[in-house]
């Protein structure tokens, strides 16, 4: 079964404050569960949501 992580859990995880999570995680399409008044995370989609949204630079490298 899948861990289901508190807002705050959640929040803690990606390093950023509560209030900064509630903005962000319904807009932002963060995978959530609602249950009654509770809002729970999965942790893995929290973790396909990070890899979806991780960007990578590439560095390129000139030679003379």
């Amino acid at each position: 079964m899948n861990t289901l992580l508190s807002r705050a859990e959640a929040a803690k995880r990606l390093g950023i404050s509560l209030a900064t999570f509630d903005r962000i995680y319904k807009k932002c399409g963060l995978p959530y569960i609602q249950i009654g008044h509770s809002v729970k995370i999965p942790a893995d989609g929290l973790d396909e949501w990070v890899a979806r949204n991780t960007t990578r630079t590439t560095q390129t490298t000139e030679q003379k």
